[in-house]
């Protein structure tokens, strides 16, 4: 495929795509590379993301490299304008009555980011001059369009010989051919409204409903919302947060094995109740992961053997660094891909097979991660945090790196609004980012509900003798960092310790803190020595002064 791609990318007037749509079809598409030929093209390219935002061009060459290999590719044939690929608004009404609010309207409409990204707007007056029926040009133009905005006041317009006005047959046109409409209604109504016109709103008001405004800047709010709303029912846009949305997969893009063994498991940990036989669809049904036999994108991010296929960040990269920093050539890098309970579970196996384990005492019965230098508790909670609480939005892939002084996981998102990372080593609200999938990892008996995940973690590294875990937000990455046995000579040196500080920082880890006086004791140093190697430690941040006086002395951060 490669070589296909590099056979064509340098060829003029030709584009490559992959897409994971359906199953990595390969679309390619000659159109006119003429920088003066404005959309004029046989064969046109919609780059529609997941979120369903689509961008358009007729030379992509240049951008091969840049269109993300998860985007959906659709061919439109026969078009022969970009404008053809966005939605006409036919707006209809008086013109002298409503010839301002008309301008304005269609101005707003095709400025707006948001509006003209998704639609145009059409008044006749844009029209330029031509020897054909302006009735004609009308109705053909409405014809071509998605949405009939009827704007009604007093005025009914010009009469034919069937005594229907231009603005009449418009609506009775968009009603045959079933297009969209939105009908706003100018207020206060005059005492000398039009009987007809008083007719046509009464027609309109028993098919739909009205919507009155008073003066331009009401009527946009309201035209603003409508269209909103309206690429919401299409399933253009949605508020919906991803893991809740439509899946463009089906049941036979799923595992029903990690559906049997989930229910199980669930079943097992009396999480969940169903019957054994139970269909998968019936399943996710009941635990709101399909609507009508429609999966939501939740279940494909949970059941699905490779969620990354539509979520390219649904996969966890693990390194081992030799020292304290990302130096390359790393120990050991393993990209974990499978299902998302698989990843866990093989990220966790990563970690633990890299760090030091003591060998229990035969005659003495050890819990079975006790011999752990860092507790397989903390490990656990943190990977599963990561994957239930990160960004699926983002195609940036959950990371876990084991360095010789702590294991760190960064994963793209950001803190809930409200809650501060200082707070989750205290009792705090439990906020899933993505409720869905936190619920099965629950159900699955990875995690718990009520929030306490972060102060567990607190709680058993204090346990250990280790220092509490960071919590940080580093742009919009979350970072943990749980901190490994780093008092050790190797790791204080490469920190720029003297020797002397080094045998100070021993000494205090043999006590778990230590006094001025027990540092000048260890060292052989006087007092204004021994305080100053104790600031500078305070200032590396290995250090921290507890209490005052006599009382004072220096324990581990």
């Amino acid at each position: 495929m490669k070589l296909f791609q590099d056979n064509i990318q340098n060829t003029e007037g030709f584009t490559f795509f992959v897409t994971f749509e359906t199953k990595f079809l390969l679309s390619i598409c000659q159109h006119s590379t003429d920088e003066n030929a404005t959309g004029q093209f046989r064969v046109c390219l919609i780059i529609v993301d997941r979120n369903n935002n689509f961008m358009v061009s007729c030379k992509l060459n240049s951008c091969l490299s840049n269109v993300p290999t998860f985007y959906r590719i659709l061919l439109v044939f026969g078009a022969t304008n970009l404008n053809e690929m966005t939605r006409q608004i036919f707006i209809s009404s008086v013109q002298s009555e409503f010839s301002e609010e008309r301008i304005a309207l269609c101005e707003y409409i095709n400025k707006d980011e948001l509006l003209s990204a998704h639609f145009k707007a059409f008044i006749f007056e844009n029209v330029p001059a031509q020897d054909v029926s302006p009735a004609g040009v009308y109705l053909d133009e409405l014809e071509r369009s998605k949405i009939y905005v009827g704007l009604f006041g007093n005025s009914y317009g010009f009469e034919d010989e069937y005594g229907l006005s231009p603005t009449e047959h418009e609506f009775n046109l968009a009603v045959e051919k079933r297009i969209t409409r939105l009908i706003y209604i100018k207020v206060p109504e005059a005492e000398s409204q039009h009987p007809k016109m008083a007719r046509l709103i009464q027609k309109a008001e028993k098919q739909l409903t009205r919507r009155s405004f008073s003066g331009i800047s009401a009527l946009k709010g309201q035209i603003h919302t409508s269209l909103v709303q309206y690429l919401k029912d299409e399933g253009i846009i949605s508020s919906l947060p991803l893991e809740q949305r439509s899946c463009d997969a089906g049941m036979s893009d799923l595992d029903e094995r990690l559906i049997d063994k989930f229910v199980e498991t669930a079943v097992a940990s009396k999480r969940v109740g169903f019957r054994k036989g139970t269909a998968p669809i019936d399943v996710l049904t009941h635990l709101a992961l399909a609507k009508a036999n429609k999966l939501k994108n939740a279940a494909y991010i949970l059941f699905s053997a490779t969620p990354w296929h539509l979520f390219p960040g649904a996969r966890i990269n693990c390194v081992f660094y030799s020292g304290v920093k990302a130096v390359k050539p790393a120990i050991a890098q393993t990209v974990f891909e499978d299902d998302i309970i698989s990843q866990i579970n093989d990220a966790v196996a990563f970690v633990l097979s890299r760090i030091n384990r003591d060998m229990p005492r035969r005659d003495i019965e050890t819990a079975p991660d006790s011999n752990y230098e860092i507790p397989n508790a903390a490990i656990r909670e943190a990977i599963v945090n990561a994957v239930a609480h990160r960004d699926y939005n983002s195609t940036a892939l959950t990371q876990i790196a084991l360095f010789e002084d702590r294991l760190e996981i960064r994963n793209p998102g950001e803190l809930p609004r409200g809650l501060k990372p200082e707070q989750l080593k205290e009792v705090h609200t439990s906020i899933p980012r993505n409720p869905l999938v936190t619920d099965m990892l629950y159900r699955a008996d990875l995690m718990n509900r009520s929030g306490t995940g972060t102060t567990d973690m607190v709680e058993v590294c204090r346990q250990w003798n280790l220092p509490e875990p960071d919590f940080l937000q580093e742009g919009d990455q979350w970072v943990v960092r749980i901190w490994r046995d780093h008092i050790t000579e190797k790791l204080l040196q490469e920190r720029g310790l003297s020797q002397r500080q080094i045998t100070g920082m021993l000494a205090a880890k043999l006590r778990r803190k230590i006094t001025t006086k027990e540092y000048m004791t260890s060292t052989n140093s006087p007092r204004t020595t021994a305080k100053r190697d104790l600031d500078e430690l305070v200032c590396k941040g290995l250090l921290k002064l507890c209490g005052q006086g006599r009382g004072a002395y220096y324990t581990f951060k």
